[in-house]
């Protein structure tokens, strides 16, 4: 393979100045520059049920009876390791006319090179999925079309979490994961072969050095005397320095910030007034500088409340009945997955101060899946001053010593996407209360809940989208 100059008209100060696109060999009516799915097992659906469909001579985009789950894979991709994404999007050519409300979003699989698509139950659904998702709402659809309505909007962030993976090299395979709800019937490589879906990709190849990577980590809302946990992540490639020099700065706000280490991607900070401040987490490598913000509410004496997402794949958790353990679900089955398991949360850096009074807490999900079973839950808290993030050694979950508080929670149905009042438990307050209460617990550690009981509502977890993991709140005085 090779790289073909498509575009000169550019900021001349990156590499040659040049954009490039991919570039397999053509075939079919694939045009140069674009890569075709080239065989049946590399677009194919995936039942609510689990059960794959490799042969479908369309694709429902997202709905053949009930909502299903479509991968669609590319294989042998020329873009090189670190090349930067200025434009990514897939084409599809629409095999049936619709027009019915359709929300589609679309995740990458998580991968360093995708494999095809096998008929083993829940091979689509179960692949680790991109932290980047790009919603889709297409407009109406008339059959035979392959133009811009049938176009994804730009996916060039997807695309760029997967060439950015250690492993990623020129050559690999990408394959993408669809869901929501609505329908559109698109073309498969059963259906024509010079109509599958396409992918489109044009990119900067790579420079010397490349910029560092910052995230100054989530907002939060915390107490004035409690002060805040700061959750920041750099990563580099090494040049020109070996390590990013970093730095936390107060961009805006009505006091004066105090940082425990400025120097610090993790760090406390405290506050000398209420109110509303943005800090600026700062990397500079020697040669490019790179900056992210984030914003903390300051709340002054009385009742203070505190949102914490999860944050890392290892703190939202799946322990089957044989007491194994899966770090890495894309999505959290509460809590029957083929057998019934038990489901660990993990929420870090909650800056209660102990012995606090709690008035009200909960656990917020977001549905990954539609569901309707009977369902009947129990919460509990791991009865711990600070709780460790999970491990795959057997029953991580299960052999956790557990609160004395309890709640139970029948949750209503749930609808895919779904965010609230539906998908929030009952209040947690007792629970969260008694770790709180504990010797040791101090504002900053960490607290775990351990779900049990039968039936089946399916969330997201932080693999599926880090934005949609569960979130704790509580409200305490």
């Amino acid at each position: 393979m090779a790289d073909r100059n498509v575009d000169n008209n550019i900021d001349p100060r990156e590499n040659d100045g040049k954009i490039y696109e991919i570039t397999p060999d053509p075939t079919g009516g694939t045009p140069p520059g674009d890569v075709r799915v080239a065989a049946g097992a590399d677009d194919a659906e995936e039942t609510a049920g689990g059960s794959m469909s490799l042969t479908s001579g369309d694709l429902e985009l997202v709905t053949d009876t009930s909502a299903q789950t479509v991968g669609v894979r590319f294989g042998d991709l020329g873009i090189p390791a670190g090349a930067t994404m200025t434009n990514a999007h897939i084409q599809f050519v629409a095999d049936e006319s619709q027009s019915e409300p359709t929300s589609l979003s679309v995740q990458a699989h998580a991968a360093d090179t995708a494999p095809t698509f096998g008929t083993s139950s829940s091979n689509i659904s179960s692949r680790p999925r991109t932290a980047a998702s790009v919603p889709w709402s297409p407009a109406a659809w008339t059959a035979g079309q392959g133009g811009a309505d049938q176009r994804t909007p730009d996916l060039r962030s997807v695309v760029q979490e997967v060439v950015d993976r250690p492993g990623w090299a020129n050559g690999n395979a990408m394959a993408f994961i669809v869901r929501g709800s609505g329908h559109r019937t698109a073309e498969t490589f059963e259906g024509s072969a010079t109509k599958a879906p396409l992918l489109h990709v044009e990119y900067l190849p790579p420079t010397g050095n490349r910029p560092p990577s910052v995230n100054a980590g989530p907002d939060q809302t915390v107490a004035q005397d409690a002060g805040a946990a700061l959750d920041g992540t750099v990563s580099d490639d090494g040049r020109p320095n070996p390590a990013p020099t970093t730095t936390w700065t107060k961009m805006s706000g009505p006091g004066t910030v105090t940082f425990a280490n400025a120097g610090s991607v993790d760090t406390p900070a405290t506050f000398s007034q209420a109110g509303t401040y943005v800090l600026r987490l700062t990397a500079d490598d020697g040669e490019l500088t790179t900056v992210d913000d984030v914003t903390i509410v300051v709340e002054p004496p009385g009742r203070r409340t505190l949102d914490v997402r999860i944050g890392a794949g290892t703190d939202d958790v799946e322990e089957r009945a044989t007491g194994s353990v899966s770090l890495s679900s894309a999505d959290l089955e509460l809590v029957t997955d083929a057998t019934v398991q038990k489901v660990g949360l993990r929420f870090a850096g909650l800056g209660i101060p102990r012995g606090a009074r709690i008035s009200s807490a909960y656990v917020q999900f977001t549905a990954d899946e539609a569901g309707s079973d009977p369902t009947s839950l129990t919460f509990q808290a791991q009865a711990a001053d600070n709780a460790a993030t999970f491990a795959d050694t057997t029953a991580n979950v299960s052999g956790r010593p557990r609160t004395t508080a309890s709640a139970g929670w029948s949750p209503v149905s749930w609808i895919a996407g779904g965010a609230g009042a539906d998908q929030r438990t009952p209040d947690l307050a007792a629970a969260v209360q008694e770790v709180v209460n504990r010797p040791g617990w101090t504002s900053g550690n960490a607290m775990a809940f351990i779900v049990a009981g039968s039936g089946r509502r399916t969330a997201e977890s932080f693999e599926g989208s880090a934005t949609k993991a569960p979130v704790l709140h509580v409200e305490y005085e």
